[in-house]
């Protein structure tokens, strides 16, 4: 890619990390391609409000929630790039790979939704994402990772607000942090074109809806208790099934209604299930000290990790 191609967030993300002190981490998944990770810390000891209210019953009520260790996320949702370099796949390779749905392989229905280097990775499932993790701790030995949970997620989605988006409330505020149908133009777009929240995290609502690590419980608001600590539902007896739902966040660039956008909205899919509009962010709750730019963070524990 040459710097022309780059969006402001990318060209943003270089220059703060190479600053030592700025929380972001750059690594090198392939020559000219890089992944960059935003540092989210520890809650204070009341927590964040998670959750929403008035929209749908599994995103009730809203609680505090504490997530007791830092860890890092990566800053733009995968891209098509940083995918091929470490999956050695394409959008159209994947396509082609089906869903499985109930245990059988059928073809994606599908249409490719917007190609190009900094566009996100789609057509991607659940056990997919988990594949990422694995080749990830292959090529750097020491760092393991895997998906966030869902608290993890709408922690660093919110980086400190209550609103409906990072950027406010309203349509007019996901107009400025999210692609959704209204301004999407019917395609995904390249990460890093509208506004990045606290955290300096990009296009975390809307563009295409990020997995979880999190199996589907819609009463699993209700069940917990006062500001629980790192919570999630983990669903390992599932993992080996194909047709599970987990959790996904965010919204993605055809979703119609802007709600299905807002930081606490959650939707369900199926581990094999393939569409235009799933991709993921990775998460890296541990790393070696002396991995990548970063220095003197400590080594994060707390989440569900991938070995």
């Amino acid at each position: 890619m040459s710097d022309a191609d780059l969006t402001p967030g990318w060209q943003w993300a270089a220059q703060q990390a190479r600053r030592p002190d700025s929380g972001i981490l750059q690594v090198e998944l392939a020559p000219g391609v890089p992944m960059f990770f935003s540092h989210v810390p520890a809650t204070p000891p009341e927590g964040f409000r998670m959750g929403s209210r008035g929209k749908m019953k599994d995103q009730e009520p809203r609680h505090r929630v504490c997530i007791t260790r830092p860890f890092l996320l990566s800053t733009f949702p995968v891209t098509q790039a940083q995918w091929q370099a470490l999956m050695g796949t394409t959008v159209l390779e994947m396509k082609a790979r089906g869903d499985i749905r109930f245990g059988k392989a059928v073809e994606a229905d599908d249409d490719v939704a917007g190609l190009g280097p900094l566009h996100p990775m789609y057509f991607i499932t659940w056990n997919e994402a988990l594949d990422f993790a694995r080749n990830f701790k292959k090529r750097f030995p020491g760092c393991v990772g895997g998906l966030p949970t869902e608290a993890q997620w709408e922690c660093a989605c919110r980086a400190g607000t209550t609103t409906e988006y990072h950027t406010g409330d309203g349509v007019e505020a996901l107009w400025r942090a999210g692609w959704f149908r209204e301004n999407s133009n019917g395609s995904t777009q390249p990460v890093g074109l509208l506004e990045r929240n606290a955290f300096g995290f990009y296009d975390m609502h809307g563009n295409v809806y990020e997995w979880c690590i999190d199996a589907c419980r819609h009463d699993g608001y209700q069940e917990r208790g006062t500001a629980p600590f790192d919570p999630c539902v983990d669903g390992k007896e599932n993992w080996a099934r194909e047709d599970w739902p987990h959790i996904s966040r965010g919204g993605s660039w055809s979703t119609a209604l802007a709600w299905m956008c807002e930081s606490g909205y959650r939707f369900d899919c199926f581990d094999g299930w393939r569409r235009n509009t799933f991709g993921f962010r990775f998460c890296l709750p541990s790393f070696p000290l002396e991995f990548g730019h970063l220095r003197a963070t400590g080594t994060t524990t707390g989440a569900k990790l991938v070995e």
